[in-house]
């Protein structure tokens, strides 16, 4: 059971019957305690679709060799584990949001994880503009939803204001 805290409708676009329900995974490349993940599952047969996860791969400036080693290891140990319960994996070398929109196309349903980053909340804004289908992201990477400990805005410098410090 996911707890009704975890989960934010974005786009509540009517229900659509389509050929499957898309997970986009952004900051949780995980099977295990991955809320996400659960609740796309319950979603999927709940509407008896089968599930699609993908997983949109771009080159970040920050990132060197190592961490591309480190990502593609786990990516390689999701789709293992995906395939295992009988759920496809999509590893796209592309934007992440625009291989989102262009999968939702045939979706039913979207879901993503939540991601606290600048530029994963980038590309949920431009998600959310391109959507034909329902929207949901699903907290999973914290032990308890940051709207449910406090209800003040959260800030701090972008990542622009922040390379000048």
């Amino acid at each position: 059971m996911i707890d009704a805290e975890r989960l934010k409708n974005l786009e509540d676009k009517p229900k659509r019957d389509e050929d499957y329900l898309l997970y986009w995974i952004q900051a949780s490349p995980r099977t295990h305690y991955n809320h996400a993940l659960e609740y796309s599952i319950k979603m999927a047969n709940k509407l008896e679709k089968p599930l699609l996860t993908y997983f949109g791969l771009v080159k970040f400036p920050e990132a060197n060799e190592m961490h591309y080693k480190f990502l593609l290891k786990g990516l390689k140990d999701l789709k293992s584990s995906l395939e295992n319960r009988g759920i496809q994996f999509l590893l796209r070398l592309s934007s992440p949001p625009e291989g989102a929109v262009e999968l939702a196309e045939n979706a039913s349903m979207l879901n993503t994880d939540r991601g606290y980053l600048e530029i994963l909340r980038i590309w949920i804004e431009k998600v959310i503009q391109r959507v034909k289908c329902p929207l949901m992201q699903i907290e999973t990477n914290v032990m308890v939803p940051v709207e449910v400990t406090s209800f003040k805005e959260k800030y701090s410098l972008p990542l622009s204001a922040r390379r000048l410090i």
